[in-house]
């Protein structure tokens, strides 16, 4: 097969391929060509998806620790529903549902962890309302449950609030030194927006 370079990456590709493999750009052709099907090479794409992953994880170390167990938390936080997927009480018609719900639930801990991004210390101080307020809720749900919920299911809310926990240390440590209204403030809309969603989940959840 012949040949050519990427007219964008200048990387080789088919002369006979409609888009580069590579970056994905489109490669301009004359009309009427017979052009054969560009099969997609899934073993690449899956290496260049791990790659883009683990060079996203890394570069979270740059944001510094409470932006790292914000973003893990936010990835552990959904277990819990994929948890009720797979057990039964969610059905699957219903996944759009639990990912709204899940949205829903975990927007303030997303609005916390797209101002850590921007490096906006109003980001950390609402990351620490976020952490305290997971941490005392699923510290008083593991205590009240703990007789009527499933092992693996109280194994998780038990990471999740540990987690919760040193992320709080974590975020108290790095907030630190700053301005002591901006801190309240932050504080207390971040917590108020923790428990509105709660609010609001627990009314679709009883709907």
């Amino acid at each position: 097969m012949a040949l050519e370079p990427c007219p964008n990456c200048a990387r080789r590709v088919s002369q006979q391929a409609r888009f580069c493999i590579h970056c994905r750009s489109p490669i301009p052709r004359a009309s009427g060509s017979a052009i054969p099907f560009e099969r997609i090479d899934w073993e690449y794409e899956l290496r260049k998806l791990l790659t883009a992953i683990r060079n996203s994880l890394l570069k979270l170390k740059e944001y510094g620790p409470a932006t790292e167990v914000l973003f893990y938390l936010l990835v552990l936080s959904f277990l819990p529903f994929a948890y009720g997927i797979v057990s039964g009480p969610i059905r699957l018609t219903d996944l759009g549902g639990v990912i709204l719900l899940y949205v829903i639930l975990a927007f303030p801990a997303l609005l916390a962890f797209l101002l850590l991004l921007r490096r906006r210390p109003f980001g950390l101080y609402g990351a620490l309302a976020v952490f305290l307020f997971w941490f005392l809720t699923l510290t008083g749900l593991i205590g009240i449950l703990h007789e009527h919920e499933s092992s693996s299911l109280l194994f998780l809310w038990t990471i999740i609030g540990f987690g919760s926990g040193w992320g709080a240390i974590v975020a108290f440590r790095e907030a630190a030194g700053g301005k002591v209204l901006m801190r309240l403030l932050a504080f207390v809309i971040f917590f108020g927006m923790e428990v509105g969603t709660v609010w609001i989940f627990l009314v679709m959840m009883n709907s």
